[in-house]
């Protein structure tokens, strides 16, 4: 009677799709918040690169350092609400004038992201993105 017992419960198959899973779920939910947080930091990244390009070109129509700083930082402060990724309090701009070029620099702390403490447990990244776009005086 014991044997017959033995071969029914080994031949049962009810838990094992349970226990597959829980083999393969922690490995797929880690790879899907990594992609997703990923994701999210890498939007980010994008975001701030290209509201410095934009702002720098918003600046090449004044006519001295001084009246170009103004137009980049007011195109900054009017159109970082365009982007939803950014907030517009831990965002800092910086201006350099030199030579024949302006330079627009503007720098975003994330440390305070969810998304990024998630994404700096897989990879260490610094939480300050610094991105800058530079643009040519006229032929002035």
């Amino acid at each position: 009677m014991a044997k017959r017992l033995d071969r029914r419960f080994l031949d049962n198959r009810l838990g094992v799709v349970a226990v597959e899973f829980a083999f393969v779920g922690p490995a797929l939910f880690l790879v899907l918040f990594g992609i997703i947080c990923f994701g999210l930091v890498f939007g980010v990244y994008n975001s701030v690169q290209q509201l410095a390009a934009e702002s720098a070109r918003a600046s090449v129509s004044g006519l001295s350092a001084t009246e170009r700083d103004q137009l980049a930082k007011n195109y900054v402060t009017k159109n970082v609400g365009v982007y939803g990724m950014l907030d517009p309090q831990k965002l800092s701009v910086a201006t350099n004038s030199q030579g024949g070029t302006f330079q627009v620099t503007l720098s975003y702390d994330m440390s305070a992201s969810p998304a990024f403490k998630l994404y700096n447990v897989l990879a260490s990244a610094s939480p300050t993105i610094t991105r800058s776009a530079a643009v040519q005086n006229g032929g002035y």
